[in-house]
């Protein structure tokens, strides 16, 4: 059963040309949900249906299209890196919290224990290929980390770290609102996003210091919108050959949505610690 909601997400310009858009390989039910900047209104419906996601964000003159990522998809859409090494912690390390150390890039992430779960408390922000900042613009990639396609997304955790699956991001949501009951029947963003550099601060409460930002999204043709609205991140579960799963947090509403799109789309990447490394 379908519900609606009316959205008061205002995007900042109009592009005439070509609407910055979201088209998802659908399940088989045939269903899709719109997100539409011109009719303002949002369809949330069943987990498994499709999500588009159309909104008028002009196009930068500068922007240049981000290459489409040449990594090979992987055989297995939830395998986690094998490896067992264990983050270095902070010296205010409480078991609870902590940072370590990306070897590749030698970048620090922070990272928070949320149940039986360890996750990185903030967006991934390594240069693999099939990743780009928004708007192209390296500012950007400093807030919110940076944006990958599904196939770039599935290898680009460091090591002792993978892409979550669709079923350990459901545990997160779960656990912070142990009442859902539902891919929509939740008020588990209000406990994840940040409690600010959201463009309708003061409703968050980040209960666990997940530190949620609304980074945005890319399209594969060059396009990007939502930045300060919507929170995009990828799992490493495939609904078909051509799409995956995804959960998003929106601005202005407390739960967390679960969708599939074309995985050649830009979404950010958060990684969970492997259970070997805990």
């Amino acid at each position: 059963m379908n519900r609606t909601l009316r959205s008061h997400i205002l995007y900042p310009a109009v592009f005439a040309a070509s609407a910055f858009l979201f088209s998802c390989s659908g399940d088989d039910n045939g269903d899709d949900t719109t997100l539409s900047s011109s009719s303002v209104e949002e369809t949330l419906s069943s987990s498994s249906e499709e999500h588009s996601i159309s909104s008028s964000v002009a196009a930068s003159s500068s922007s240049v299209a981000p290459s489409s990522s040449s990594v090979a998809a992987s055989s297995s859409s939830e395998t986690p890196s094998s490896s067992s090494t264990t983050p270095s912690s902070s010296s205010a390390d409480d078991g609870n919290s902590g940072t370590f150390t990306d070897s590749r890039d030698d970048k620090t992430y922070k990272w928070v224990k949320v149940g039986s779960q360890v996750w990185m408390a903030e967006n991934l922000n390594f240069a693999a290929e099939g990743s780009v900042c928004y708007y192209n613009t390296e500012s950007y990639c400093g807030t919110y980390g940076r944006l990958y396609n599904w196939h770039a997304a599935m290898s680009a955790c460091p090591e002792g770290w993978h892409l979550p699956s669709d079923a350990e991001w459901e545990v997160l949501v779960k656990y912070a609102d142990p009442n859902a009951t539902g891919d929509w029947d939740n008020i588990s963003a209000r406990h994840l996003k940040a409690a600010s550099g959201w463009t309708a601060d003061g409703k968050n409460l980040d209960a666990y210091g997940f530190s949620a930002l609304p980074g945005g999204s890319g399209s594969y043709n060059g396009y990007f919108g939502n930045e300060g609205n919507f929170g995009l991140w990828w799992s490493a579960t495939n609904s078909n050959d051509l799409s995956a799963f995804y959960r998003i947090m929106y601005n202005d509403y407390e739960h967390v949505g679960r969708f599939n799109v074309d995985n050649r789309e830009l979404l950010s990447v958060r990684c969970l610690r492997d259970l070997a490394s805990i």
